[in-house]
């Protein structure tokens, strides 16, 4: 039964076990009982809807731990659970290729990428699409494209092209040129993007407002993970690249998948006012521009408060690992 904010109980109940590990995984640095409240949750016969959300959380610690198997074990099951929306499977499929990467299955990882592709293309409210096409070509640099594959990277070029409306049309003929265009105006996008091309996810309403902001956010840690890769060597590249694409799913796992699923009765009573990203060209000044982000939106989304602020706080902390403060 449905109480008057429009959530089961349930859904409440999952609500309080997300912020209960959220506090112990971050605050409490205690990634140990954080899974050990996720299993206790996952143990109780959740609706199918909740397993797959509780299976990804649980899977995102286990990726932080290092332990790849457990991780790749429950995104599988989460996404054999998650509901038929192409933004939901792509996150988790993407979630997978990582992990495949982790675990050294490269044509694992490659096929995880394609899939996760094909189902952003079919759902344009995933978030950071220039940023998973991107991954999508790196997963395939050892070899040259099939015409499948370059192919499946040009529809999803156009069709975002287009979603954002953007004049003039993509160079075709350099697919990376035209992924880093993407980011780059996916990151500036104005904060009620109104325009017929437009897809339904980019079309403003008050719920709507933060997840905008969240897309410029995944664009901003997309241009980094971009950024790192060419300003370091290739092992603190990689680490760095997981660490900011561990951060990223983590918008979308908390934060932008609770926006559309966990709150769908969110009313927001004022505007967003959030600063403009950096247009500084390093990765120190990207992460920067990222946790002010995430700390203004904070003070402005009240509902996601607690969790935009530990996300601010993920980025500081590994500003601070790398030197960056």
């Amino acid at each position: 039964m449905s109480s008057k904010d429009g959530l089961t109980s349930d859904q409440r109940h999952w609500i309080e076990v997300q912020k209960s590990a959220a506090n112990l995984w971050r605050e409490e640095q205690d990634p140990e009982s954080a899974v050990r409240e996720l299993s206790d949750f996952l143990s109780s016969d959740p609706s199918s809807d909740l397993l797959s959300e509780g299976l990804a959380f649980r899977a995102t610690i286990y990726q932080e731990m290092q332990r790849f198997e457990e991780a790749n074990t429950d995104f599988l099951r989460a996404l054999e659970h998650a509901p038929d929306e192409g933004h939901v499977r792509s996150e988790l499929q993407e979630s997978l290729a990582l992990v495949s990467e982790h675990l050294g299955d490269e044509a694992g990882a490659r096929e995880w990428f394609k899939k996760a592709l094909e189902s952003a293309i079919e759902d344009l409210r995933t978030p950071g699409l220039g940023g998973l096409i991107g991954r999508f070509l790196k997963s395939r640099v050892a070899r040259p494209l099939s015409r499948s594959e370059r192919s499946l990277a040009e529809a999803g070029i156009l069709r975002f092209w287009k979603a954002l409306g953007i004049d003039g049309d993509p160079d075709l003929d350099d697919l990376e040129a035209s992924v880093e265009q993407l980011i780059t105006v996916e990151r500036h996008l104005p904060e009620n993007k109104d325009s017929e091309n437009s897809s339904e996810a980019l079309q403003h309403s008050e719920a709507q407002e933060l997840d905008l902001v969240l897309r410029k956010i995944a664009a901003a840690l997309d241009l980094a993970a971009q950024l790192a890769s060419k300003s370091f060597t290739q092992d603190d590249s990689d680490h760095l690249g997981s660490e900011i694409g561990r951060i990223r799913g983590e918008i979308y796992h908390r934060v932008h998948k609770g926006l559309w699923e966990t709150f769908p009765a969110l009313v927001l009573n004022r505007p967003a006012d959030i600063s403009e990203q950096g247009e500084g060209g390093t990765v120190a000044d990207l992460l920067a521009s990222v946790a002010r982000d995430l700390g203004a939106a904070a003070q402005v989304f009240d509902s996601k408060r607690s969790e935009l602020e530990q996300l601010r706080d993920m980025v500081n902390s590994l500003c601070a690992s790398r030197g960056f403060l």
